[in-house]
This record gives structure tokens, sequence and C-alpha cells, in this order.
């Protein structure tokens, strides 16, 4: 099987359905070959996108254009199956060959390598009668019956890159090269005060109406929200609990994954009246009425310490839990995507049954 550049490339983010169609017919090409899509170069000032390079460590650089029409091709001049003109995509190919060929040599040295051969794939089409413009072969083009055929593929394939000259293959150090050039790394860090300073600029520009508009949601009995960091997600969480506990007098629990925000609430809401906030975890291990729960050794990996906390804390919460613990009205969570869905059952198990049970 052939091997994707990078490994996780995700597939089903490739716009096009034919183009995603081709490549996933090339993974069944051979191992030692390497499929990189969408590839953009700049040559000239001119932004081209080449479809998929295809590079190998003996035969060299392969390069397949994609259309998503079927062609017909009438002296010389290219159509689509509605008989609209189109440009020839065999004269597309090669010049995206040349530019790709002018990157290459930049990296391998102008006599490593001759020429960049190209096919163009016609996914929709089933075959085709006649010449072929401009003196091209058969395995220039690469159509429906060919990419459905491991075979078929690899043959034409295998005839594309041996019809170009390549002296001596490349060695790993310039596959490697070639792949860093076509596919670059780079590797962004995050500036976490400018982020901080961020959020605070945006949570003081957003209006009172705006939050207090969003804060009469409540009154179902299960909302979600979801909005980018800074936008306000966890200032519309506590103007819930207030509303809840001050305004309709009901039970409320505030609570998070992490330590550092619960413990942040618990702070907010010190002395609150009706609210108890905190992280969730904690919260249930201080839960009265649940036996007290031993917490791993010195010794123990920080596996074991992982699944203590994040399967039998919640699993000894959820069997011991009296019947009378359920004792709020409402739960709000924040950061709710950091819970898994056995933590969310056991928080419904905290709300009381003849409440509001938002």
């Amino acid at each position: 099987m052939a091997r994707l550049v990078p490994e996780d490339y995700p597939l089903d983010e490739i716009a096009s359905d034919t183009e995603r169609a081709v490549v996933e017919a090339l993974l069944d090409l051979a191992d030692s070959w390497f499929i990189i899509p969408t590839v953009r170069l700049v040559d000239y000032g001119v932004d081209r996108e080449l479809d998929i390079v295809l590079l190998h460590p003996a035969m060299g650089v392969v390069l397949v254009e994609v259309k998503g029409w079927i062609p017909d091709i009438r002296a010389g001049a290219w159509y689509d199956e509605h008989g609209r003109p189109q440009e020839s995509p065999f004269r597309q190919a090669r010049t995206n060959s040349y530019a790709l060929r002018k990157r290459l040599r930049s990296i391998v040295g102008e006599s490593g390598i001759d020429r960049v051969p190209s096919a163009v794939a016609f996914p929709r089409a089933g075959e085709f009668t006649g010449i072929l413009p401009d003196d091209h072969e058969g395995f220039n083009v690469l159509l429906g019956p060919d990419l459905s055929s491991r075979d078929l593929l690899a043959e034409k394939i295998d005839l594309l890159a041996t019809s170009a000259y390549l002296i001596n293959g490349f060695g790993v150090d310039a596959v490697n090269a070639i792949i860093c050039e076509l596919a670059p790394d780079a590797h962004f860090h995050w500036d976490a005060e400018r982020e901080h300073r961020r959020a605070r600029t945006m949570l003081r520009t957003m209006s009172r109406q705006q939050v207090e508009g969003f804060a009469t949601l409540d009154a179902n009995r299960r909302v979600f929200v979801r909005g980018r960091a800074g936008t306000g997600k966890t200032t519309l969480a506590q103007s819930w609990v207030r509303r809840a506990a001050a305004d309709r007098g009901e039970r409320v629990l505030l609570t998070c994954y992490n330590d550092p925000l619960g413990r942040s609430f618990a702070l907010d809401f010190d002395g609150f009246e009706g609210v108890a906030a905190g992280p969730f975890l904690r919260l249930l291990l201080n839960t009265p009425g649940i036996p007290e729960l031993g917490q791993p050794g010195t010794g123990a990996s920080k596996t074991e310490v992982t699944k203590w906390w994040n399967e039998t804390v919640p699993e000894h919460f959820a069997t011991h839990l009296p019947s009378d613990g359920a004792v709020f009205d409402t739960i709000v969570i924040d950061e709710v995507q950091d819970f898994s869905p056995r933590w969310l059952e056991v928080a419904e198990l905290l709300l009381d049954p003849a409440g509001s049970r938002r």
C-alpha cells in the first residue's frame, strides 16, 4: 500500500470527490510509492495547484491532474460532456510539471531529473477511442477502469514513470528533501499572554445585553453552547448559576473537569447560597454519604492514576450514591468537551427527580 504524506492526511477534507477517488485508488500502489495530494507551488508569481504528486525512490516523480468532467476531443480541441470548451488538461499538466521539475532541480540538481511525466485522470470516463493530441500515449490518461483495477493502475503508473529519464534514482536524503519541500512542516507556538489579553478584551467588549439575551436560554432543560475562546461562554455559565440560585431559589452545581478552573469557580461563588462549585471528580469524592476511596499509592504508574480518576472515581460514586443524594435542580458544566459520556451519566444522578432538572 502506498504511503500518504502526511500519513494521517484527512482524505474526507479533499473538496473534490473525483480527486479523492483518485487518491484512494492510488493507495493500492506498492508501498515504495509516496502520495502527496494538493501541492501548491508559486512560480514567477503564479500560484499553481498540483492535484497529486507521486514520488518513488527508484522511479522518480509523477504528476497526476484530476478532472471531474468527461472529455470529448474534436480536431484537437477539448470539450466536456455538455459540449462546453475546456482548456487542454494535457497543457495544464505539462505546465505544472515544468514548474514542479524546476522546484525539484533546486533540490536534487540540474542533472538529477530529466523531466516530470504527467497524466490526467478522468474517473467518470470509461474508455476512449481515437488518437490523443500532442503525441500523448494511453498511459497519459487514467480512466475509471484503470482506477478500479490495481494491476492496470500499477502498469500505467510504471509506464508513465519510466517514460522519464532518472539517473540512478533518488537516495533517501533526496526523497526526504523532496517531501519536505512539497509538504513542509511548520510548528506554531501558542502565545499564552497575548491570547489571555485578547480573550479579556473580547469579554470586555461583549455587551451586557448580549449576555442577558443568551441567559434566557436557561428556560430550557437542556442547553448546549459552543463558541471559540474568549466569546463569553464561562461568563454566560456563571450568569445562569446566579439566575438559577438567586432568582429561582434553585440548588445549583457549577462544575468542570480541570482543577484550576474549578478552584476559580469555588472562589467566585464562595458563600453564595444554594451554589456548589468546583472540579467535577473532586466534588464526587467529597459528596456526603460516599464511602472514602483509597487513592493509588506513590508507586502507581501514570496510567493507573489516570484510570483511577477517570474510571474508578465516577464508578465508585455511581455505585454508592445514597438514594437521597441527588441534591441539585440545575447543573452547569463548563468545558463539557472534556467530559466522557459516562461522566455525563453520573452528573445526571445528581439531579433531583422532583426539581427542574436543568
